[in-house]
C-alpha cells in the first residue's frame, strides 16, 4: 500500500467514525428530549439524516469493494 493509499484509508475511517458518532449523538438527543417537543422532532430529523448518510456511504463502499463503478 502506498503512503497516499494509506492516507486515503485513514481519512475514510475517520469520516465513517465521525458519521457514526453524529448518528449516535442524534439518537441520544431523541432519548433525552421530551416526547412531542420541538427538540424531540428535530432530533428525529437529525438522526434520520445521519442514518441515510451512513447507508449511502455503506452502499458506495460495498460497490467499491465489489469492483463496481458508478
Amino acid at each position: 500500500m502506498t503512503p497516499e493509499q494509506a492516507l486515503r484509508v485513514l481519512r475514510l475511517q475517520t469520516a465513517v467514525n465521525q458519521m457514526a458518532a453524529r448518528y449516535g449523538m442524534a439518537c441520544m438527543a431523541i432519548a433525552y428530549a421530551e416526547g412531542g417537543s420541538d427538540e424531540h422532532t428535530a432530533a428525529h430529523r437529525a438522526a434520520a439524516r445521519q442514518y441515510r448518510a451512513l447507508m449511502r456511504l455503506t452502499e458506495t463502499l460495498t460497490r467499491h469493494a465489489l469492483g463496481e463503478t458508478r
